[in-house]
């Protein structure tokens, strides 16, 4: 599962999720999965306070391509950031 965060002026953050894994679910239960996964990377309080959006796709925007990052490092990631 891979991730690319989009940084907005005021200081939140919109996180893209690729998951592969959970075609087999409705969009609700995706957008359920990722939130307990974030959870569990950064914390509810974290994830309420500085995430304003999580999107979840089958296939990154060719955009986004080059800033995709595997979820294992989420957390180290939002270290740096924050």
């Amino acid at each position: 599962m891979e991730y690319t965060l989009l940084k907005f002026d005021d200081g939140m953050f919109e996180i893209i999720i690729q998951t592969n894994d959970l075609k087999h679910l409705i969009e609700e239960d995706k957008r359920t999965a990722s939130e307990i996964l974030i959870d569990g990377i950064l914390g509810e309080e974290k994830r309420m306070s500085l995430i304003c959006d999580i999107e979840i796709v089958d296939q990154f925007e060719d955009r986004y391509i080059n800033s995709q990052t595997d979820i294992k490092d989420l957390y180290i990631h939002f270290k740096n950031l924050v």
